[in-house]
């Protein structure tokens, strides 16, 4: 299990990242807010609350970190595919990176108790916009491009346990910290020789706090999950430079502070055979947030649905490989967090997936994801995208049953 590991880590982590672009809306705010959802759950639309996993560790819902019967070790990776169009204007972007690295302690399955501890993104940064523009004066006409772009965002360590109370009843918490850079870039570049070009550049240095409570309850074929994430206020330290060939550079520090949202969700699955279906509904408090704003943009609470199925894979081992294999698929649709020019911007997408067991006790899951994003309207961003998810959890026992007497 640990050879296996240490290939996974070796073989992602030169992938760790690398930018040409994403989404144009994650200029807003935070960026882009990750769900909860890893690759297991992306399949199924991101649906994830009351969703039981022998091999996936669920992010949001630490409840359900008792359902596991193994230690497990989970990595993977990201790739983005948009295609942004505005008007008869069209952009390809992409972008990548590693999902996080997680681990959970299964330590004793009768009475579920569980550890988990791991470190994932919290939000994503990854945007680029250039606009042409032409500035006449005196019969004199200077032609030049602005180009605006970001990257990085909010990473988080966490590390929690769950527990089961009484009968279907599982409870389980955790806390974490929120830290890492937001970079922006805007520079202005002249195509004139005799014209100067200017460059602004700023990282925030963010570090935050937060928890989580979930809870889990199984009767039967039916499970119904909550969760409610609280985050504390949130540090920035912000260094601005400004570049340009008429004046030495010059680098200005400060620091604030922002209160960040909660968030809570509920969600609820019916098992039948091998089929199990499940919806969520969730929500995060972002109206009150005035992070990167913006001009004619209004922050509001969002608010995500889904609905997701899977047919689970056959456990005999002597079955065919493709009888093995659980499939899944699964739609979405959610009011993203900010409003331009008065115009909500929404995301709808439909995902399909595949849980495929490998060796003694791993799994390779694979989610992809198709939507859009956006209107094109008000000289907006109609957004296209493909997002590709895959993981592989690896487990093996490590504790042994304790002897009881009943």
């Amino acid at each position: 299990m640990k050879k296996i590991l240490a290939f996974a880590i070796v073989a992602l982590f030169p992938l760790l990242a690398y930018s040409q672009g994403g989404s144009n809306y994650s200029v807003f705010g935070i960026g882009d807010i990750f769900s909860g959802a890893n690759a297991s759950y992306q399949a199924m639309g991101g649906t994830f609350i009351a969703v039981p996993s022998e091999t996936a560790i669920n992010i949001k819902n630490p409840a359900l970190w008792s359902t596991a019967t193994s230690t497990r070790l989970m990595t993977g990776y990201n790739f983005n595919q948009h295609l942004n169009v505005s008007g008869n204007q069209t952009l390809y972007q992409n972008n990548g990176k590693i999902s996080g690295l997680y681990t959970l302690f299964n330590i004793d399955k009768e009475l579920g108790i569980s550890a988990s501890f791991g470190l994932h993104s919290y939000s994503s940064i990854n945007y680029m916009i250039a606009n042409k523009f032409t500035i006449s004066k005196d019969d004199i006409s200077q032609e030049g491009k602005n180009t605006f772009q970001g990257n990085g965002g909010l990473s988080s360590a966490y590390f929690g346990a769950s527990t089961k109370l009484y009968g279907g009843l599982t409870l389980g918490a955790s806390a974490f910290v929120l830290f890492g850079p937001i970079n922006t870039d805007a520079k202005t570049e002249f195509n004139d020789f005799y014209t100067y070009n200017y460059e602004t550049k700023q990282t925030d240095y963010a570090t935050g706090w937060g928890s989580r409570l979930g809870l889990y309850y199984n009767y039967d074929a039916f499970s119904l999950g909550a969760f409610y994430e609280y985050l504390g206020d949130v540090d920035f330290d912000r260094e601005t430079s400004y570049i340009s060939s008429v004046i030495s550079d010059t680098t200005a520090k400060s620091s604030f502070t922002q209160n960040m949202p909660s968030s809570y969700g509920v969600g609820l699955s019916y098992k039948t055979g091998k089929f199990l279906l499940a919806s969520d509904f969730s929500m995060i408090n972002m109206s009150k947030i005035s992070y990167n704003q913006g001009l004619n943009t209004a922050f509001q609470d969002a608010f995500r649905f889904s609905v997701g199925a899977i047919r689970y894979g056959n456990t005999s081992r002597i079955a065919g490989y493709l009888d093995r294999v659980s499939y899944k698929a699964g739609l979405a649709y959610q009011r993203l967090y900010y409003k331009i020019n008065g115009s909500n911007i929404n995301e709808l997408s439909f995902s399909v997936g595949a849980e495929m067991p490998i060796g003694l006790g791993g799994v390779i899951d694979a989610a992809f994801v198709f939507g859009t994003r956006g209107i094109e309207t008000d000289n907006l961003i109609k957004e296209y995208f493909g997002r590709m998810y895959i993981e592989i959890s690896i487990g093996e026992i490590w504790f042994k049953p304790f002897k009881r007497r009943y």
